[in-house]
């Protein structure tokens, strides 16, 4: 148990390591694409502008090459804090607004309109490349550049910051893998203890009947196998209606109608009659169609199995707000208020239970329906019966009102 606690904490915490490891990544890649995104914009609208200034500047001067016009370059190299470099055709520079320590070479090798980043005189800047063109000839290049160097420095600030946040996650997120381990096991070994004490029962009389005269009623020993097998069967379908499966449009009008029928004919022995007040036009939730109809199904044999021979069962639709609310209530005997409040449990059976009932129909509806994202509760009144209320979000024209 030990090992399988470790192996649990261990898988959780590294689970959780690795989500926040990758959300902090890409925060950190999302703030360095905006920014340069930003500079690549800013750069690529003054470069073009300069460019446009020295293609006029050539075609004024009626010359088809940038050589030779020292006065005219010196005037378009003035955009304060932006490095200019400009270049003849054959990749030679001939002004730059700064002293570039960089090669020449590597800095007139790059294509047009390529961004790349390089550094004059030990700082950083993004560099953005243009051809300039007379007449369709190209005659030079423009090399434009923005200081980067203040993000770069934040950015490995903000890297440090996140190694260090990382670091200091790892003793919580230790603790929290370990106590969701723990409840993870808890719940598992709570299960397997209320399906060791609902089995017990049943197989201790099936035992004593074995044990007992050799004439033992065959039947009755088949009911309690029958017991055990339904017993087996409503524990796998609690684990089932846990699980998580693909949803899509489910109409409750159309299910209520189906489920009602259904529920008339389980009626009919004890003469109960199942009225309906469901809406002709349709009404939508989102879910899976087959767990909510066994979720419905299990709360309107509940109401017959225990309502007033004779008497009426009540199912209602209707949409209230955001929400769709089922009702469905019944004129039996009620429930005791000690039981009230553990009627939901698995294995629970009140002091009203009949001797076949398992404690989990009413288990298995809670669990479906809250895994729907609904909410489902009970009122009882004794010796008037009992409603149960099922809410779940409406769902209209494919989209889920929230």
């Amino acid at each position: 148990m030990k090992k399988i606690r470790f192996q649990l904490a261990s898988w959780y915490s590294l689970g959780i390591l690795a989500t926040i490891l990758v959300l902090l990544l890409l925060f950190y890649q999302a703030t360095q694409i905006v920014f340069y995104r930003q500079v690549d914009e800013t750069l690529k609208v003054h470069l073009t502008a300069e460019a446009q200034a020295v293609e006029q500047g050539a075609k004024s001067q009626g010359c088809n090459c940038l050589s030779g016009q020292s006065s005219f370059l010196e005037g378009i190299l003035n955009m304060p804090g932006m490095p200019t470099a400009i270049f003849d055709d054959n990749g030679q520079m001939l002004k730059a607004s700064l002293d570039w320590q960089s090669p020449k070479s590597s800095l007139s090798s790059h294509r047009s309109n390529e961004y790349f980043n390089d550094q004059i005189a030990g700082l950083s800047y993004r560099f953005l490349t243009l051809s300039v063109q007379v007449n369709g000839q190209q005659i030079g290049s423009i090399l434009m550049g923005h200081p980067i160097e203040a993000f770069l420095q934040t950015r490995n600030l903000l890297a440090i910051v996140m190694a260090i946040l990382l670091l200091l996650m790892v003793l919580p997120v230790i603790f929290l893998g370990r106590l969701l381990a723990e409840r993870a096991l808890a719940k598992e070994k709570q299960f397997l203890s209320d399906m060791a004490h609902s089995l017990k029962t049943p197989l201790a009389v099936l035992q004593s009947q074995l044990e007992g005269p050799a004439q033992t009623n065959r039947a009755d020993l088949l009911a309690g196998v029958q017991k055990i097998s339904r017993l087996v069967t409503e524990t796998l379908e609690t684990a089932y209606a846990e699980s998580n499966e693909k949803k899509g449009a489910v109409d409750l009008s159309l299910l209520l109608e189906e489920l009602v029928e259904i529920g008339q004919h389980l009626g009919d022995k004890k003469k109960i009659k199942v009225v309906k007040e469901i809406p002709e036009s349709p009404i939508f939730t989102t879910g899976n169609q087959q767990k909510l109809a066994k979720a419905i199904l299990a709360i309107l044999e509940n109401a017959i199995q225990y309502g007033k021979k004779g008497g009426k069962v009540r199912v209602s639709l209707r949409q209230e707000n955001r929400q769709t609310i089922i009702h469905i209530s019944d004129n039996g005997p009620g429930i005791d208020p000690a039981d009230l409040p553990f009627v939901f449990q698995r294995f629970y059976r009140g002091h009203n239970a009949q001797a076949n009932s398992s404690g989990l129909g009413l288990s298995i509806a809670k669990n479906i329906i809250e895994n729907l994202g609904g909410e489902i509760s009970l009122q009882s009144e004794k010796g008037r019966g009992s409603t149960v209320t099922i809410s779940l979000p409406r769902r209209q024209a494919g989209l889920i009102i929230s």
